[in-house]
Parts: structure tokens; sequence; C-alpha cells
């Protein structure tokens, strides 16, 4: 894992699962 190079586009993937795990437990949230 490259955390300088990768730190933009691994924040958007992590969000991108996050939200998902979140919508699942709280579909409120979407």
């Amino acid at each position: 894992m490259n955390n300088s190079n990768g730190s933009i586009q691994g924040k958007e993937y992590a969000l991108l699962h996050t939200a998902r795990d979140i919508s699942i437990v709280d579909p409120s949230g979407v």
C-alpha cells in the first residue's frame, strides 16, 4: 500500500465502501 500516491483514490474507494456499508445498516442515510 502506498499512501503517498493513492491517498485520494484510496479515500474515495474507502468512502464508497463505507457509504455502502452504512446504507446497509442505516437505509435512512441514503
